[in-house]
């Protein structure tokens, strides 16, 4: 089998845009991860404490300057 100049470029240049498409695939992934993981922080970040419905104390202070 003989291999010229031109076959072995070709098969180079797909080589590096495989390489390429695969770091940027999983770059990618990881940053689709990220953003994820800091969606769900900032949801359980702003989770609203349980109210006890029997205290008696309920409903006593207003805040009328919110």
């Amino acid at each position: 089998m003989e291999l010229s100049a031109a076959s072995i470029s070709a098969h180079q240049q797909q080589s590096i845009k495989s390489e390429v498409g695969v770091e940027m695939t999983a770059k990618a992934i990881k940053q689709i991860e990220d953003e994820g993981q800091m969606a769900l922080d900032l949801i359980n970040a702003t989770a609203v404490a349980p109210v006890d419905l029997s205290s008696p104390s309920l409903g006593q202070n207003i805040n009328v300057y919110a």
